[in-house]
């Protein structure tokens, strides 16, 4: 995770690496909706997808 203060239209930019967009919905939503002075989220995704194949060495 990455937080950056930046100017313009919002205050805070995060960066996060999540399994799958359920996680990204309800814990990192979730908890910053609650944590108190945030007045509101405005959510943009960029997603960059990584696959891992491993090869076992069974033949």
């Amino acid at each position: 995770m990455a937080i950056h203060h930046v100017t313009g239209a919002y205050q805070l930019e995060i960066l996060i690496a999540a399994q799958d967009f359920g996680e990204v919905s309800s814990r990192v939503i979730g908890h910053l909706e609650g944590i108190a002075g945030v007045a509101g989220i405005h959510v943009g995704i960029a997603t960059d997808i990584l696959s891992y194949h491993f090869d076992g060495g069974s033949k």
